[in-house]
């Protein structure tokens, strides 16, 4: 097959959508497909190496960039809207970014993101073009492009749009829903799926196609990360956020074991925690406290490695299946994973897991301290090989992935 595929990487090009879509472009290319890779980025970028055998075709787009800049700075400094507002009225191009992002729902990321699919199609006959999301407006460019009928529209979908936290209203619903009705088949990710059953666009549930994340990589990992430790590592990777993805619950429960042996590290983007939110848990763990801010992938998954254990907390909402748990799993190392009950997308997941621990937020801080401790105690030295994991979640890796989409594009052709 001669396949496009749509990636978005202005926001973080090692972000998980791009990284997994990249991981799918590298396998149809192994199998012997022709395979094309737009990506967005912005200028000055360092991106990921392309896959090996993919063309790649890397389009500049700055038009979101400054309203994005202000957007940033204003919550970084703690600012309400207005104050926010008021700066983006100083510069016309960034309020007709956000008219066009928000009121239109069509920013200029999407346009350009629409033009170089057209572009790109009117110059080769693709058998289908597949984005990646979110960021969703690459998936709304390719429902808009105007293309050939030969070409299947195939988005994929590994964020909720709709029945997420974050776009709710009717006209999101509307837009989803026409997507969900005029692409050739959208994939999904199970939690996606999961939340269509249901809303309103159950009507869809027959129509799209189920796939797991191809997360599940065996990782050449180059150490540049020292390994010799004082303390027990403990190792969060990932962004916090308020509503979200709070480190709270975390930090009691280290603070309240408080064993002088242990380090609590959090690598990634944590700005949206004021210093006075972590003082307090600063004040006891003292130096076992680490907050260290976003690193690229590959040291991410170094540091994966080198951690004694890794630390991941579910999302406030049940509709999201963290992927950064299968870079977590393929490392080998225990999981210390901190969700709000057994409905957390990620439980079942770590309860499978061989060295997987779940603690839920309504058990007694007494035991949780002694589950945590046992658990400590008995898994501190314990790496699962890859061959068992992979084993243990085969439908989470690039080829098992890469097959259900080939299959699915074959049948419709």
């Amino acid at each position: 097959m001669n396949l496009l595929f749509v990636i978005d990487s202005i926001d973080q090009p090692d972000a998980a959508t791009p990284t997994l879509l990249r991981r799918i472009c590298a396998q149809f290319a192994a199998d012997g497909n022709a395979v094309t890779l737009l990506e967005l980025a912005t200028d000055g970028m360092i991106l990921p190496a392309s896959p090996a055998g993919v063309q790649r075709e890397i389009v500049y787009c700055n038009g979101e960039t400054l309203l994005h800049s202000i957007v940033r700075d204003g919550k970084d400094r703690g600012e309400s809207l207005l104050p926010i507002l008021c700066k983006l009225m100083l510069h016309p191009s960034a309020v007709g970014a956000a008219w066009q992002l928000l009121v239109l729902k069509n920013g200029p990321r999407g346009k350009c993101c629409q033009e170089n699919i057209e572009n790109l199609c009117a110059k080769s006959q693709y058998d289908a073009v597949l984005t990646a999301s979110a960021p969703h407006h690459t998936a709304f460019a390719l429902l808009r492009a105007r293309i050939s009928a030969d070409t299947l529209k195939a988005p994929v979908l590994f964020d909720p749009y709709s029945t997420g936290p974050f776009y709710r209203s009717k006209r999101d619903v509307r837009l989803e829903e026409r997507l969900l009705r005029e692409c050739a088949v959208t994939f999904v990710a199970k939690d996606v799926l999961q939340g269509y059953a249901t809303s309103s666009l159950c009507v869809f549930c027959k129509k799209v196609k189920c796939i797991d994340f191809p997360a599940l990589i065996a990782h050449d990992i180059s150490s540049d990360i020292s390994v010799a430790s004082p303390f027990i590592d403990c190792v969060f990777i990932g962004t916090l956020y308020q509503n979200l993805r709070s480190p709270q619950a975390v930090l009691e429960l280290f603070c309240q074991n408080n064993d002088p042996r242990m380090r609590l590290v959090f690598i990634g983007d944590s700005h949206r925690f004021s210093a006075e939110f972590f003082a307090p848990y600063q004040k006891i763990l003292k130096e076992r406290l680490v907050l260290q801010g976003p690193i690229p992938y590959q040291k991410a998954i170094s540091a994966m490695e080198h951690a004694a254990f890794l630390i991941n907390i579910g999302n406030a909402n049940s509709t999201q299946i963290p992927s950064k748990l299968f870079d977590y799993f393929s490392t080998g190392r225990p999981v210390i994973n901190f969700c709000k009950n057994d409905q957390d997308t990620s439980f079942p997941l770590v309860a499978q897991y061989q060295s997987g621990l779940n603690l839920l937020e309504d058990t007694a801080m007494s035991d949780k301290i002694k589950a945590l401790r046992q658990f400590c105690l008995t898994k501190q030295e314990v790496q699962i090989p890859f061959s068992v994991v992979a084993s243990t979640f085969p439908s989470y890796t690039p080829a098992a992935v890469s097959k259900t989409i080939a299959q699915t594009l074959q049948a419709l052709q």
